[in-house]
């Protein structure tokens, strides 16, 4: 369903070349993280999974560029871009 996830590892060794999702029904395997601030505010990102993706753990910190229509940004528009860092936070 689209609510299961896998873990990562599962994904050793994968390539998007070699996708076999995308190679049996023709929709290639998707990236879901989860993303929160200090003051619990959250939201996820869907992204085409990809061989740079594979070292991503739980904990690790990402930086954004969002968009908001206003100033306090109590409600978000977009977003253009993230990083996620090497390290994990602990």
């Amino acid at each position: 369903s689209a609510d299961e996830e896998y873990d990562l590892r599962e994904f050793d060794g994968y390539t998007m070349a070699t996708d076999e999702l995308e190679s049996g029904i023709g929709l290639p395997w998707k990236l879901r993280l989860r993303l929160s601030d200090e003051t619990g505010r959250g939201m996820q990102v869907h992204s085409r999974m990809s061989e740079e993706y594979l070292g991503v753990r739980p904990g690790m910190s990402a930086v954004g560029v969002l968009l908001s229509t206003s100033r306090e940004f109590g409600e978000l528009a977009g977003m253009t871009d993230f990083c996620v860092m090497e390290e994990v936070d602990g």
